[in-house]
């Protein structure tokens, strides 16, 4: 969520990015502290509308068609995690708020953390050799082995549309989503 700030200091400052390559150049460049201070900074503002305008930012937050019938129905089953980059009790007020009781403790928040590294730590506490990932962000299957990790691109979100031609990773439709967790035994 502290990317919004930083991009809206881009366009403050009238630079232009071009690519993933430009985003980290201007990170960089900023330095980690004023980066943490934008993330500090959008985490106030988020956890102030949850508490203040708390029906408006729960509005902002939709779940796309399908995903909460699917997230619904795997709410019980210990082996589905949620890993994001948005804060875990912030997940888990948008999922109440859809009738979605997930547990907290099945909602990982990244933070810095690469995905692909939090997902092999959840498989050696849990003594598992395989694991499925679903993500719209093809930068978080950098580094997955292939053996252990399963990635797909889910085809909504914020996927790029380039992405679902020609990113080398499946591709995973909300319909298809349903079908791969039905077969979960």
């Amino acid at each position: 969520g502290g990317d919004y700030v930083l991009l809206q200091w881009c366009v403050d400052h009238g630079r232009v990015l071009q690519s993933q390559e430009d985003f980290d150049a201007v990170l960089r460049e900023l330095g980690e502290k004023l980066i943490s201070e934008f993330h500090s900074r959008f985490y106030e503002v988020r956890a102030y509308l949850l508490e203040h305008e708390r029906e408006f930012w729960l509005s902002l937050n939709i779940l796309y068609d399908g995903v909460g019938e699917v997230m619904k129905s795997l709410e019980n089953d210990s082996r589905v995690y949620i890993l994001s980059t948005k804060r875990s009790s912030f997940i888990a007020e948008i999922l109440a708020s859809k009738g979605i009781d997930w547990p907290l403790s099945r909602i990982i928040d990244s933070g810095r953390e690469k995905k692909v590294d939090i997902i092999l730590s959840v498989l050696e506490q849990r003594n598992v050799s395989t694991a499925a990932f679903i993500d719209d962000q093809v930068d978080y299957f950098a580094g997955a082995p292939e053996d252990r990790i399963t990635c797909y691109l889910a085809s909504w979100g914020y996927v790029k549309p380039d992405w679902l031609l020609g990113s080398g990773y499946m591709v995973i439709s909300r319909e298809y989503l349903k079908e791969l967790f039905a077969g979960l035994t």
